[in-house]
């Protein structure tokens, strides 16, 4: 049983867009209601895979890292035409891997990584901070910004159906 239930006090339409205003009380669900019914065994791809590595191609593949590295460099380049970052697909590659190190081997800060005392060689090795930071930079933003507009696109979208 989970401690709040969020419940429809009542449903109102503004502008296409139908509006919720809920109340917190007890859900009571069975366990048969939150059971997992998808397949519990693995594909045998995936039980193929030779390594953290193979394992890491298999959900970043060169097609989805040429991609992010397409995207990058095209919104840095809209953000600073002057002095474009030209990041390349190793360096979105070695990101990415230091952004899964991080989640795991949590530091005070991303400098941190990189500072004197706490160094974590692997990473330094890999990228200096500042080109890391300067790729962060681009990355999360041009993430941001295309959510922002998928958002609008869904809301566009989803405008042009009455729900009730």
């Amino acid at each position: 049983m989970f401690p709040f239930q969020l419940s429809l006090q009542q449903t109102r339409q503004r502008k296409n867009k139908v509006c919720f205003d809920w109340e917190d009380k007890q859900l009571r669900v069975s366990d048969e209601d939150i059971l997992f019914k998808g397949s519990h065994s693995l594909g045998k791809d995936i039980l193929n895979l030779g390594g953290i590595f193979e394992f890491f191609k298999f959900f970043f593949t060169d097609d989805i890292l040429v991609h992010i590295m397409e995207q990058t460099n095209l919104y840095a380049i809209q953000c600073r035409p002057e002095k474009p970052p030209n990041i390349t697909k190793e360096e979105i590659h070695i990101f990415i891997g230091i952004c899964i190190y991080m989640s795991v081997a949590h530091l005070p800060s991303t400098r941190s990584y990189w500072s004197s005392t706490l160094r974590v060689t692997a990473i330094t090795k890999a990228m200096t901070c500042n080109r890391f930071e300067e790729i962060k930079r681009f990355v999360t933003s041009m993430i941001i910004r295309s959510n922002k507009i998928a958002m609008n696109l869904v809301t566009i979208s989803c405008s042009k159906f009455v729900l009730f």
